[in-house]
């Protein structure tokens, strides 16, 4: 076997090794070749000088040995292999090693190589996405199946309207599988149905619709009822999904509308004592009144009562109305309800057989079934109930309201305490008090208090002040009447609480009975918004600059032009269908609104109503201006006349907080033009 290289070998048996080489990064890598003559000349210079050959004894290899030196130069000859490639790879173009040391890295060209790719796959997306918008973006086909609901935004409850379903191709591809799934409102019966439409299904919410040529359209027409509480929103959901002609994937639209249910078509009042006792028939009077169109006209009266309080239906008749009752149970069928300015008053009798707990609720609905049977509740009432076991009852009313009523600033609320002895024996040295909680109530003012004596917020009765009360026999009964006003508005009490508690006890020989057993009914009366309305008319503004124009007084045949301010203020609760109305006579021309601040000033020709519609006024909003101009054009027959301008215009709002209709009226405004302190000094009124 040749040896090409000089391997060291142990002296004896053991495994051959490769010597390490040193590589030095500062040297050009050189050729196997020479490699070779540079070991083979280190080699020499280590041989001792001027001797002969050195001869060294090498033992037998063994097999293991034989089988590792092959091993060895095996691996040497692919070594080289690898050296002599990577000689040839170091080589310039003539043949020459190339300085490693000064090698440059090309990393370069392969942030190049990666962009291509990068721009290669942008180039390939934005095609894919150009050609999707192309077809299906609604920017180019400006919307691909466009989808509305149309429906009123308000109703009354009961009454029939229509959702009308529109659809439009308005992409470049002819549509199909069409499928049209709706939601529904909770409190929607559906009536007549009407399109090109086939039902899947029985619930009658899924719909298949025909193919949509381009450009082509559909319309499907719902009608129904909503039965539901006042102010309650009603959404229906539609999702209409269809497939482009010759394509396979699925798109979807989808719409939403909203309706109102702004009105029963009737109101409802309920006056009750929230003090009751034990064993003692007591009463609550439902008054109806119907003061416009009603689609409610049949419907049930459903009471929930505890199982110690029992409805006495028995006594039970409705009065000063065409209303038939039908009783059963605890069910009561109303029928042939019509609209009428009177008031039905309906009363339901109910006792409380034992005192299970202080307080107690009972729930009055009122309700209508459709043909399935389902029940809508469209008005619900919980009566909160204190439940006593005392000998005295008290009753107290507010303006002849016992549970809750509404006052405005300045007004005087009327107080009336009645009692009377459900004991079997004499009730002594009584003494009644009536506590009026309210930051608004005028103490400092004048008082009616039926001689009681007033003690914080608290007026107080005895048999000083009532004889009466040093002995009360049994069934015998009495009523105090009493009064005090509320407050005018002040910015500064702003703050204040906006309505106010009222309710009376009693106790015996000085002694109580303990508050909820010696306690009457409790009265809330809310306080409505300060609502006012200010109506000018001037020739002079309030900087004493023209606005008015023409002669002053004015003369007949010729225009006298003036201006009309109308100014609303709001403090306290925010309000809602806010409009001011004015009538002008017909020799005054509508010469245009000038400005107004909020919502929209209009004048029918036809009824020669002015009206500024305003809506809903947040309390954000305390103040609204609007203005406009007339002409007056005099006759020959008023020569020497004052003229009215404007006979009173009205102002209206309903309170959000209180239900209130507020109204706020100015008086009649003439030629002489009472509020102009400027065309005062020289115009008399009278037409010359």
């Amino acid at each position: 076997m040749a040896i090409k290289k000089n391997i060291p070998v142990t002296s004896g048996p053991g495994e051959i090794k490769r010597p390490l080489k040193k590589k030095s990064s500062s040297q050009p890598m050189a050729s196997s070749s020479e490699s070779r003559k540079n070991r083979l000349r280190e080699e020499s210079l280590s041989r001792p000088v001027n001797r002969g050959p050195v001869f060294v004894a090498h033992p037998v290899p063994t097999k293991d040995q034989v089988k590792n030196f092959e091993r060895a130069v095996r691996q040497e000859a692919r070594q080289e292999e690898i050296e002599d490639n990577l000689s040839e790879i170091y080589r310039d173009k003539k043949g020459g090693l190339v300085d490693v040391s000064e090698f440059k890295s090309r990393k370069k060209s392969l942030l190049v190589s990666v962009l291509k790719n990068v721009f290669v796959l942008a180039v390939i997306a934005s095609l894919i996405y150009a050609a999707f918008t192309y077809f299906f973006s609604p920017n180019v086909n400006e919307a691909k199946l466009d989808l509305k609901i149309k429906a009123p935004e308000q109703v009354k409850a009961g009454e029939t309207f229509t959702y009308e379903i529109v659809y439009e191709n308005r992409s470049q591809f002819a549509l199909k599988n069409l499928r049209l799934e709706l939601t529904y409102p909770e409190r929607f019966i559906r009536g007549e149905l009407n399109g090109d439409v086939v039902a899947l299904g029985s619930a009658g919410n899924y719909f298949e619709l025909p193919d949509l040529a381009i450009g082509g359209q559909g319309k499907i027409k719902i009608s129904g009822i909503l039965i539901g509480k006042e102010d309650s929103a009603n959404i229906l959901m539609a999702r209409l999904s269809y497939a482009p002609q010759d394509f396979s994937t699925q798109f979807r639209v989808e719409d939403v509308s909203s309706i109102t249910i702004n009105s029963l078509g009737f109101n409802l009042d309920f006056q009750y004592s929230n003090a009751v006792l034990v064993g003692q028939e007591n009463e609550i009077e439902l008054i109806f009144s119907a003061p416009e169109e009603t689609f409610l006209k049949d419907f049930d009266l459903s009471f929930a009562f505890p199982e110690n309080i029992s409805l006495i239906n028995s006594t039970t008749e409705a009065t000063n109305t065409p209303v038939a009752i039908d009783k059963s149970n605890l069910i009561w069928r109303l029928s042939n309800f019509a609209s009428s300015t009177e008031k039905y008053s309906l009363p339901v009798s109910y006792k409380v057989d034992r005192k299970v707990s202080d307080s107690q609720d009972l729930i009055i609905r009122l309700s209508q079934k459709d043909a399935n049977g389902r029940e809508y509740v469209f008005l619900e009432k919980v009566i909160n109930l204190s439940v006593m076991t005392s000998n005295l009852n008290l009753t107290l009313s507010v303006n002849d309201n016992k549970n809750s009523g509404a006052a405005s600033f300045g007004e005087t609320l009327k107080y009336s305490l009645a009692y009377v002895n459900k004991s079997e024996n004499s009730l002594e040295d009584i003494v009644l008090m009536a506590v009026l909680e309210g930051d608004w109530l005028d103490w400092g003012g004048e008082l009616e208090t039926a001689g009681g004596k007033i003690k914080n917020n608290t007026i107080v009765w005895t048999k000083e002040e009532l004889p009466a009360l040093a002995v009360l026999e049994p069934g015998a009964s009495g009523e105090i009447s009493f009064e005090i006003a509320i407050g005018d508005y002040n910015h500064d009490n702003l703050g204040n609480k906006t309505s106010i508690e009222s309710y009376a006890y009693f106790t015996l020989g000085g002694k109580s009975t303990g508050l909820n057993d010696s306690k009457s009914n409790t009265v809330i009366t809310k306080i409505n918004s300060d609502f006012q309305f200010n109506e000018q008319v001037l020739y002079f503004d309030n900087d004493n600059l023209p606005v008015g124009s023409g002669p002053l007084p004015p003369v007949v045949g010729q225009e006298t032009g003036v201006r009309v301010y109308w100014n609303l203020e709001n403090n306290l609760n925010e309000l809602k269908g806010v409009r001011v109305v004015a009538v002008l006579p017909d020799y005054l021309d509508f010469k245009g609104a000038r400005s107004n601040s909020l919502g929209s000033l209009s004048f029918d020709p036809g009824t020669r109503f002015v009206t500024w519609e305003i809506g809903d006024l947040p309390l954000s909003t305390y103040q609204a201006e609007a203005q406009f101009d007339l002409n007056i054009i005099p006759r020959e027959d008023q020569r020497n006349t004052l003229l009215v301008i404007l006979p009173g215009s009205t102002a209206q709002a309903l309170d959000a907080e209180t239900g209130i209709m507020l109204t706020a009226s100015s008086k009649a405004k003439t030629t002489k033009l009472e509020d102009d302190e400027i065309a005062a000094l020289s115009n008399s009124g009278l037409i010359q």
